[in-house]
């Protein structure tokens, strides 16, 4: 977890694309919708730098996300729920993924209705 920021960063084994397929399944079982995902090294290439293998899981619960969007209508301006699975150069794949705290902070939820206060 990189302190105080909330953001946590697994450490599975295997390349990107079976970590992905594992970030998948997890979400699948948690009771998510995984809605697609984006390959951002596949991205990057069109404006020239060279990004290590990464794809982004989009992802996301309408048990979670209405009552949060019904309390701040702002909320789902931004990224989508997700989180990019990148290789760390050593053939690693590392996706991170926020807190409960986190989700929790004031720019997201201001009420127990969300269910993560």
């Amino acid at each position: 977890m990189n302190k105080g920021s909330g953001l946590v960063t697994t450490v599975p084994e295997g390349p990107v694309e079976s970590v992905v397929e594992r970030v998948r399944a997890v979400v699948a079982s948690a009771g998510c919708h995984v809605s697609g995902c984006a390959d951002r090294t596949e991205t990057a290439v069109r404006v020239g730098p060279r990004l290590p293998p990464t794809v982004l899981v989009l992802f996301g619960n309408p048990t979670v996300g209405t009552p949060l969007m019904t309390d701040r209508r702002t909320a789902g301006i931004g990224p989508p729920s997700g989180t990019p699975v990148r290789e760390d150069g050593q053939g690693t794949a590392r996706p991170p993924y926020d807190s409960a705290a986190r989700l929790a902070g004031p720019s997201r939820c201001r009420s127990s209705r969300c269910g993560l206060s």
